[in-house]
């Protein structure tokens, strides 16, 4: 397949990239950071360094991977960030609307971009919400962004299938970044390594019966889990 990735940063948007070269798959990296050039030549792979907020830089990141790759069959959005432990009293307006475009934005931006590539393919779409341990423990922003890709999912989903294109988005709960020492003890440090999401990506990209779904990788800290469990 012929996939374009969004948001390389150091966890997950770097280990989706990894684990999709691994398997065989044509991959075009896209990011604002310089991480982004370091993992593509490691790769071997193109790429493209926007902004993907702005809608412009973007559609020309995009129709650049469709030639360089000869074809588009899925795309997937891993921006968002602006995570934090902050209180309605003392969040800034301005950080709301950051966080909104950083978590919402981009993932409408990534699909009104692709769209023509993905009708000819007939292909996928995957974004990122969050789980409700993640979302509930942070910021308005942060909340109101993964809830916009919440609903989009359901909305492009309904919109899109006419074309045969398919749209999902993965719930993840807290993944640990790289080089974190407790990797995998998720009784340790409350995160888990991203193996968990990337089968579920690669089950969403590979499953022709699954659209419109928001699917929750979170290892069950977001859910209210009694003590005789």
């Amino acid at each position: 397949m012929n996939i374009f990735i969004a948001g390389i940063g150091p966890g997950m948007g770097s280990a989706i990239a990894v684990n999709l070269k691994n398997q065989g798959h044509n991959i075009f990296l896209c990011s604002r950071g310089e991480l982004v050039i370091k993992l593509a030549k490691e790769l071997k792979c193109n790429y493209a360094r926007c902004d993907i907020k702005d809608y412009n830089s973007l559609e020309i990141a995009i129709n650049r991977a469709y030639n360089v790759l000869g074809g588009l069959d899925a795309v997937i959005n891993v921006s968002g960030n602006y995570f934090s432990q902050e209180p309605v009293e003392s969040y800034d307006v301005k950080e709301f609307v950051d966080a909104l475009e950083n978590n919402a934005i981009t993932f409408f931006n990534i699909i009104k971009a692709s769209l023509n590539y993905l009708k000819e393919s007939r292909g996928t779409a995957i974004g990122f919400s969050a789980a409700e341990n993640v979302y509930l423990n942070s910021n308005p922003g942060y909340a109101a962004g993964k809830g916009a890709v919440y609903f989009m999912t359901k909305y492009l989903a309904h919109s899109l299938i006419q074309y045969g294109i398919r749209v999902n988005s993965i719930a993840p709960g807290f993944i640990d970044k790289e080089n974190n020492p407790n990797s995998g003890r998720a009784g340790a440090t409350g995160r888990y390594p991203p193996d968990g999401v990337l089968d579920a990506i690669n089950m969403l990209l590979h499953n022709n019966m699954i659209t419109g779904e928001v699917i929750r990788v979170a290892g069950g800290h977001d859910i209210d889990v009694g003590s005789g469990l």
